[in-house]
């Protein structure tokens, strides 16, 4: 599994991403083996729990559809400003969010899916220790008991710095220590809709949203532009042929954000900033 030459592209590719990173930003740069590592462990899981709960498509080819997301990662990773508190709007499976997690640990990711089998799995993600390319243990990569389900997240106090705690949020199996960049502060499952009046309370202000095969740009930008405050972006990842909704969206092929960046150059991000008339 993932060893294919497309995940062996993608796999450049990311790496290469992580050693630019964005403008103003001191990240460490991940290593491709430990990404290598992390991605094959991901894999693994995602394998077990899809057997029983069908995450994603059992026709999509495992390497293709990481090496899709580590991309995408990779071109977010290129926007997204440091140290910066990033919504998932719609996150399913993890992917984009695990790459962009491990290319960019600076990030503060709030996931949110509505899906209680997805949020599940994202639950369990960010309880596992995935430091250093290690990967998690069987019994941690188990899927919840039939008769388990996790707990929300919602309403924790986002205020003051304090951020919500997956850990302690949901049933824990397994003997993992999350470190980075699955630490609480860094990894924060909210099993509800984007369009939930009290998705979020004031003081939980995104530096952006992104948003990944859910909408189209016009009707992510419905769903999602209450959430950003001004002068702050969503992002719609897109393929080639998705047109331009309008002239208040910026696009970014990823032959513009990424070097060389091979099958995937003519992707793009669409992205459109909250103005204040």
């Amino acid at each position: 599994m993932l060893d294919s030459p497309l995940f062996q592209r993608a796999l450049t590719i990311g790496a290469a991403a992580s050693r630019t990173g964005p403008p103003g930003s001191d990240v460490d740069p991940v290593a491709s083996d430990d990404l290598r590592k992390s991605l094959g462990a991901y894999a693994r899981l995602l394998e077990t729990w899809n057997r029983r709960f069908n995450l994603v498509s059992r026709a999509a080819e495992p390497d293709a559809l990481i090496a899709d997301a580590l991309v995408d990662a990779a071109a977010l990773a290129a926007v997204l400003p440091p140290d910066g508190l990033i919504v998932d709007a719609g996150a399913g499976a993890g992917l984009p969010a695990l790459p962009l997690a491990l290319l960019r640990p600076d990030l503060r990711l709030l996931l949110v899916e509505p899906r209680r089998r997805r949020a599940s799995f994202l639950h369990r993600l960010g309880g596992l220790d995935w430091g250093a390319g290690k990967k998690p243990t069987p019994t941690e990569g188990e899927p919840y008991p039939a008769t388990t389900a996790p707990q929300p997240t919602r309403g924790l106090d986002w205020g003051a710095g304090r951020k919500a705690d997956p850990v302690g949020s949901e049933p824990s199996s397994g003997t993992a220590t999350p470190t980075a960049p699955f630490t609480a502060a860094r990894w924060t499952v909210l099993e509800d809709r984007v369009e939930s009046p009290d998705l979020l309370n004031e003081r939980a202000a995104p530096d952006a949203v992104y948003t990944r095969a859910v909408w189209n740009p016009a009707e992510a930008w419905t769903a999602c532009e209450r959430l950003l405050t001004p002068d702050r972006r969503l992002i719609c990842l897109v393929g080639e042929s998705e047109p331009r909704p309008s002239d208040a969206w910026n696009c970014q092929t990823y032959e513009e954000l990424l070097p060389d960046p091979g099958p995937w150059a003519r992707r793009r991000l669409f992205l459109r900033r909250k103005v204040i008339d």
